[in-house]
C-alpha cells in the first residue's frame, strides 16, 4: 500500500486543527518539522512491517564486518544463508576480544558497522534483516514508508508536538496525543490476521 506524500500530511494536520490551506497561523517550517517528528515517532511505537528491509552480505575470508545500510535503524536478526545459523546478538565490546580467524558466533553494531566476534576463515553468505528509518520529508513527491491509513496518526501527533505547551489551550497538545495513542493501536491491531481466536459452539447432542 502507497504512503502518503508530504503535502496530505499537511493537510491532514491543519484539518485536524481546524486550520484552512494557506493559512499562515501555522509556519509551514514549523509544520513541516512536526511532520517529519510525528513519522519518527510512529516508527519507534512499533516493529511496523512497512519498515522491514534486508540485504544479502557476502563477508570473505579474513573479514569480520560491513557498513550498515543508508537507511538503517536498527538489526532484526543475521542469518547464514547456506547454513541457517542465527547469528547471536552481542555487545560491542565483545567483538573485539578475539583475534585470528575462525567461525563467528556473534554480531554487533558499532559506528555504522555490523561486526562480527571474529575474522572468518571461510567466505560467509549472510542475509542481514533489519528496520529501516524513515526518510525525511522535504519534497512534494515524498512518500512515507508508512501505509496511508496511518496519515491520521501522523497528523495526531503533528498536532500534538505543535499545540503541546501553548498557553492559549494548554490542554490541546493531550488531546491530540490521546487520539494519536488511539490511531497507533487501531493500526497495531489492524496488523493480525484476525481479529479474535474462534471459540467452537458446542451444541447438547452434537458430534463435538
Amino acid at each position: 500500500m502507497a504512503g502518503a506524500t508530504l503535502p496530505q500530511l499537511r493537510e491532514a494536520t491543519r484539518r485536524r486543527m481546524g486550520v484552512a490551506n494557506g493559512d499562515t497561523l501555522i509556519d509551514e517550517v514549523a509544520l513541516d518539522e512536526a511532520v517529519n517528528f510525528a513519522v519518527f515517532t510512529l516508527d519507534n511505537e512499533r516493529p511496523w512491517p512497512w519498515l522491514e528491509g534486508h540485504e544479502d552480505v557476502i563477508v570473505p575470508i579474513g573479514a569480520s564486518s560491513w557498513p550498515t545500510p543508508a537507511d538503517y535503524r536498527s538489526t532484526r536478526s543475521v542469518v547464514n544463508i547456506t547454513t541457517g545459523f542465527e547469528y547471536q546478538p552481542a555487545a560491542p565490546v565483545d567483538t573485539f576480544l578475539k583475534i585470528g580467524t575462525g567461525t563467528p558466533q556473534f554480531y554487533a553494531v558499532y559506528e555504522s558497522q555490523v561486526m562480527l566476534d571474529i575474522d572468518t576463515a571461510v567466505q560467509l553468505n549472510l542475509k542481514h534483516l533489519y528496520y529501516k528509518r524513515s526518510p525525511f520529508l522535504v519534497n512534494e513527491a515524498d512518500v512515507t514508508l508508512a501505509p496511508a491509513d496511518a496519515a491520521p496518526a501522523i497528523a495526531a501527533a503533528a498536532c500534538a508536538w505543535l499545540t503541546g505547551g501553548r498557553e492559549d489551550n494548554p490542554k490541546g497538545g493531550e488531546v491530540h496525543e490521546a487520539a494519536y495513542n488511539r490511531w497507533v493501536v487501531r493500526l497495531f491491531d489492524g496488523l493480525r490476521p484476525t481479529t479474535k481466536p474462534i471459540t467452537p459452539r458446542i451444541r447438547a447432542g452434537s458430534w463435538m
